[in-house]
């Protein structure tokens, strides 16, 4: 176990609330590191000080206060007239508009990336393979050290 997260862990496990792996790993390091073994007996001396300590009490009146102050807010509540719905909604008005132009551009993203496609332009596979065609026939082939044209091969072997 990495002794920095033994740290962390130490309160825990004094409280008893690790799972029982974890308390077991802990409690194999802290039979190897004095650093931590020390912090434990500090941390068990400082619960065993406030287990023995007088619960505190409240400062006369402090629930009074309480009770009046709780009360005062109520009363304010009963005097304030209710919110109309257009008065909620103007408060409203950034989130609203955020929602909105996220719904507008889902609407319009599916339509602009799923609609069909540029209608094709008329020309056939044929005749993209003929012009392909065309193209490599005005390319020049080296072929065994000399240069050769497609077209003039092609009259070559129909002369043949």
């Amino acid at each position: 176990m990495v002794c920095r997260s033994v740290r962390n862990q130490l309160s825990p496990h004094l409280d008893g609330q690790l799972p029982f792996k974890t308390a077991r790993r802990v409690e194999a390091h802290l039979e190897r590191c004095e650093r931590w073994r020390a912090e434990l007996a500090e941390l068990r001396a400082l619960k065993a000080l406030l287990a023995g300590a007088v619960p505190p009490k409240a400062p006369p009146g402090l629930w009074d206060a309480v009770h009046a102050g709780l009360s005062e807010h109520a009363r304010s509540q009963e005097r304030r007239p209710a919110r109309s719905w257009l008065a909620w909604a103007w408060g409203r008005t950034p989130a609203m508009a955020a929602g909105l132009a996220v719904l507008l551009l889902a609407s319009i993203l599916p339509v602009q990336y799923l609609a069909p496609g540029p209608k094709p332009s008329g020309v056939s596979i044929d005749e993209l393979i003929a012009r392909h065609a065309g193209y490599c026939a005005r390319q020049p082939l080296l072929e065994h050290g000399r240069l050769h044209y497609l077209v003039a091969e092609a009259g070559l072997a129909e002369a043949e």
